[in-house]
């Protein structure tokens, strides 16, 4: 907490001066590009953090979560795995192979990329999803744009409904003491994923038009190593079994085994019998992981510092039902419109413990998917959608903030809308 020493005013101050430094960086372009890189503008935060005296050294190192960079760790791995063997590539070349003309097209986008991010982190999809679709519309003389808005808004959306879908999942299924979260997030969300992705499949139906592709149009080519893919494909089912019997045992009362935990033998099998462990571990977004320990660091002093009560002025409050859940949805895109979904729930962490109990799996999973679905609003509000947009700069295709906030509002409100009158119906039965 702060220190009492210190008058409260002066933490406003302290942190405010904080946030905009790290607002201003992540949205400062110069020809373009980003300034700085967003792992970067965390590790300066966490710099000012300790350095205007809003944690000790102590204070910073004890905000570091290693669960949760132990789980990260663990997916990105696995993701890897899946990328180098040419599986997350065959699985996109399938993907476009069948789209032939409208709907079909916009369906197979949406649910193909959504439901694959359920069990691969968005990240990871959004990094080999870019390419492919621009080079298949390349092929069918197609504008590649509406595919990568496609593409960002499904792997947000669909990337909700698990712990390893993204990491802002992963930090509240760790964090908010749930006994069963890949359970929980299932079962709560998984109708809203499925949902809104038939949401945006119409929504984009209607911003571009019906697409009619050339059935003649050359089919893409993909390697897939098949030894590495079998063994890629171990190591996620091995994952993926792992996370749900942690959540098994915990909902029978035994909490030796963590989700980070139970995920970590999956990375293990391709660390040690992959043929190419060295490039794999060469090739793990590990600025990734040094971003998260930035912002952990972060989100401890601007809570410390008292700028959250400030920004949220109900954080106090005793909210109780659907009052706490609006509070949640509307909370949750704000702050991520600032800072990105990742630091908006680590931020709101802190308060959200103090007001929603740990056998709350409606109040944490609406948590879980409001943070998320606040990516589909603006470039800033996902890392996911950085990644789209940096990679489809390098491929010479130009997205801008204002385009995508002009599709991604009507989606966001679609979503919004969805997940209200869900989670409504559900505190109701």
């Amino acid at each position: 907490m702060p220190d009492t020493l210190r008058p409260i005013s002066i933490g406003y101050l302290t942190s405010g001066i904080i946030f905009a430094t790290v607002f201003i960086l992540l949205i400062a372009r110069r020809r373009g590009k980003a300034i700085l890189p967003i792992w970067i503008v965390f590790l300066v935060a966490a710099a000012l953090v300790l350095l205007l005296g809003l944690a000790s050294p102590s204070q910073a190192v004890s905000s570091i979560d290693p669960q949760v960079l132990l789980f990260l760790f663990s997916m990105f791995v696995i993701s890897k795995g899946l990328e180098m063997s040419g599986d997350l590539e065959s699985l996109s070349a399938w993907l476009v192979s069948h789209g032939k003309s409208g709907m079909r097209v916009y369906l197979l986008l949406s649910y193909v990329f959504g439901l694959a991010s359920a069990l691969i982190m968005n990240d990871s999809l959004a990094i080999m999803g870019t390419p492919i679709v621009i080079n298949y519309a390349k092929r069918t003389n197609l504008d590649p744009r509406p595919f990568l808005y496609i593409l960002a808004f499904s792997v947000s959306l669909g990337s909700a409904m698990t712990p390893v879908g993204n990491p802002q999942n992963s930090i509240i299924a760790i964090e908010s003491g749930l006994k069963s979260p890949f359970i929980d997030m299932l079962i709560y969300i998984a109708p809203f994923s499925i949902l809104t992705l038939g949401g945006l499949a119409i929504l984009s139906r209607f911003f571009f038009g019906r697409i009619v592709v050339d059935s003649n149009h050359q089919a893409m080519e993909v390697h897939v190593d098949k030894e590495a893919s079998k063994v890629a494909r171990i190591s996620l089912v091995v994952a993926v079994a792992g996370i749900l019997m942690s959540d098994v045992f915990r909902l029978i009362g035994y909490s030796g085994l963590t989700i980070a935990e139970g995920a970590l033998p999956g990375a293990l099998i391709l660390i040690l019998f992959s043929r190419s462990r060295l490039e794999l571990l060469r090739r793990i977004e590990w600025k990734v992981l040094v971003m998260f320990v930035g912002l952990f660091i972060y989100a401890r002093g601007i809570y410390d510092g008292g700028l959250l009560n400030f920004l949220l002025p109900t954080s106090n409050g005793d909210l109780q039902g659907l009052g706490l859940l609006l509070t949640i949805i509307f909370s949750s895109i704000f702050l991520s419109q600032v800072v990105s979904n990742v630091p908006a729930v680590i931020l709101l962490m802190p308060y959200l413990r103090s007001a929603i109990s740990a056998t709350d799996a409606l109040h944490w999973t609406a948590f879980a998917a409001a943070s998320t679905l606040a990516g589909t609003l603006t470039l800033i509000g996902a890392a996911s959608n950085l990644i789209v947009v940096e990679q489809a700069s390098m491929l010479g295709v130009r997205i801008t903030y204002s385009s995508f906030f002009k599709y991604g509002a009507p989606v966001t409100a679609m979503s919004v809308l969805v997940l209200y009158l869900l989670f409504k119906g559900y505190s109701i039965f």
